[in-house]
């Protein structure tokens, strides 16, 4: 890929997610929240299809099935509202503990590991509050 190409691909993406920090609707209505999150995964995809690791094309896809299941974004969405108000010290423990019931349902119903939310919960979690700093400058 030449130099212009990936001036060309950082600019278009780079614009994608100024536009997605833009439009971030928080958390106080899942239906907006689940349609803001089906608009980035457009983005994810594609940035996910760009690396080597196949880490991220799992999340991607889980986070997909999740949106795409009335059941799974329903407790999904109350696992984001609980967890984005914990601490850093009480999100760290999640990565070392066994899923919670919860965890185990919203995997189940959208068919994949549960462990893969304990991985990539933290991550997730940190983007929401990122988003949700940028969302209080601008106001």
């Amino acid at each position: 890929m030449g130099k212009f190409q990936m001036l060309m691909m950082w600019w278009k993406y780079g614009k994608k997610v100024v536009d997605a920090f833009n439009s971030y609707p928080g958390l106080e209505n899942s239906d907006n929240l689940r349609a803001w999150v089906a608009k980035v995964l457009d983005y994810l995809e594609d940035a996910a299809d760009m690396t080597v690791t196949e880490t991220d094309d799992a999340i991607v896809d889980a986070i997909q099935k999740i949106v795409d299941n009335d059941k799974a974004w329903n407790g999904g969405y109350g696992l984001l509202t609980v967890f984005v108000n914990k601490t850093d010290e009480e999100i760290e423990v999640l990565g070392s503990s066994e899923p919670s019931a919860e965890m185990v349902a919203v995997a189940e119903e959208a068919g994949f590991s549960p462990l893969l939310i304990i991985a990539a919960l933290p991550y997730i979690i940190q983007a929401l509050r990122m988003f949700r700093e940028w969302r209080k400058n601008r106001e």
